[in-house]
């Protein structure tokens, strides 16, 4: 005989998970200004490259899901992919 169980709702609440995602800025000015006068830009970034860094992060707030891994690679698009 079997056993009857009537269906019953059971409410769940699950917190997203923190995300977070920037540029970082290695070295280097981020910033560069045409100069009219010179006709160059300033500052020069044959002598002072600018190195970016992406940085990507993601928490889970309930400890459920945690570990990390580094970024192995990165593609740049200048607009659209």
């Amino acid at each position: 005989m079997a056993i009857l169980t009537q269906p019953k709702d059971v409410q769940v609440h699950i917190d997203p998970y923190s995300f977070l995602a920037e540029i970082q800025v290695l070295s280097g000015n981020p910033v560069q200004n045409y100069n009219k006068d010179t006709n160059d830009y300033e500052p020069d970034r044959s002598l002072i490259p600018c190195v970016l860094m992406p940085y990507i992060s993601v928490q889970d707030p309930e400890g459920l899901m945690n570990g990390s891994q580094a970024i192995t690679g990165a593609e740049w698009y200048e607009g659209a992919p």
